[in-house]
């Protein structure tokens, strides 16, 4: 009630803990459904966050919901407008002012509050378009206000100055916009000239290119083939083509073998397919004077050693001049006895 309220704000003063008496009255409007008791506590917390706490958006939140409760009360109304004002929220004062005009009965004072509305739209929200609608609602009220046709004259001005600017900033656009465009224009036909000049200027002939292909090379190796095939004649080839010695296909493995032993030489580790270009390639230059006394040759992997029999006597293992069957059954009877 009333007087716990009252004895809550002595309390509160004394200790001055007005915080504490804020909660208090926070905490008694959530549990309130009584509509007296309610604008009492809301005027009560609103004066105390007006004046104690220095509190004045939360002071006007409780005028303004005190307002709702209690539209034709005017000590709430300009208490709540006076906080607008100190606040500097003037769309809260128009919104206020328009609500007191749609309840006012009196025609005067509607005309007083419809021009505070237009002066508010006009110095402070400068907004022309509803400073000229509220202009023209107070000459409505009052068809002979000069302050009202003074205020819609400028309200007119500033809106014809404002639709002016917005089409001298259109055109601004537009003209910004048409001289990009025409400069990409310009560009891309710079761009096309320069491909056609190119394309009109005589073209040189480019170096062909040796070609290293499949054909290149099976043709060299054509050309390798009839070389092997038909070496030329010249002095330096030991082996004139077309002799008994430069056709080894001839002679047989064991004619081969003869002919390398005829000759002095001794060959180890020979492929039997490989020992005619041994005998045929090698003969004639071991037989010349000044021949060195070890020559090897060497024929893909396995390639036959082909030296002079008087390198092979000069080994610490000499070579017996006895027939190979004769040593070994020399050795077969050694091993008998």
């Amino acid at each position: 009630d009333e007087e716990t309220l009252d004895l809550l704000e002595e309390l509160t003063a004394v200790r001055a803990e007005y915080a504490r008496g804020e909660q208090v009255l926070t905490a008694s409007l959530s549990q309130t459904l009584d509509g007296p008791a309610t604008r009492s506590l809301l005027a009560r917390r609103g004066q105390m966050r007006e004046e104690r706490l220095n509190d004045r958006a939360g002071a006007a939140e409780d005028l303004r919901r005190l307002h709702e409760l209690s539209p034709s009360d005017e000590g709430v109304s300009d208490r709540l407008g006076r906080l607008y004002e100190l606040l500097g929220d003037y769309s809260g004062m128009v919104h206020l002012y328009e609500d007191q005009i749609l309840r006012g009965r009196d025609q005067n004072k509607r005309g007083e509050l419809a021009r505070k509305v237009a002066r508010l739209w006009q110095d402070r929200l400068r907004d022309p378009r509803e400073s000229a609608a509220a202009w023209r609602r107070v000459l409505r009220l009052n068809s002979g206000d000069d302050e009202a046709k003074t205020g819609l004259a400028r309200a007119k001005d500033e809106m014809h100055g404002n639709h002016a600017m917005e089409a001298a900033t259109e055109a601004e656009s537009e003209r910004l916009r048409l001289a990009g465009a025409a400069r990409l224009t310009a560009a891309a036909e710079t761009r096309t000239a320069s491909t056609e000049r190119l394309s009109a200027l005589p073209r040189e002939a480019a170096p062909a290119a040796k070609s290293v292909g499949p054909a290149s090379v099976g043709s060299e190796y054509a050309q390798q083939e009839a070389a092997t095939d038909n070496p030329p004649d010249s002095a330096s080839d030991p082996v004139p083509h077309g002799t008994e010695f430069g056709d080894a296909e001839r002679f047989s493995q064991t004619e081969q073998l003869d002919m390398a032993a005829e000759l002095g030489l001794e060959v180890t580790a020979v492929p039997l397919e490989s020992l005619g270009s041994a005998v045929t390639g090698g003969a004639e230059r071991l037989s010349e004077p000044g021949a060195p006394s070890t020559l090897l040759r060497e024929v893909d992997d396995e390639l036959p050693t082909i030296r002079p029999q008087a390198a092979v006597e000069a080994e610490p293992r000499r070579a017996s001049s006895r027939p190979a069957g004769k040593k070994r059954r020399k050795k077969k009877r050694q091993g008998r006895n």
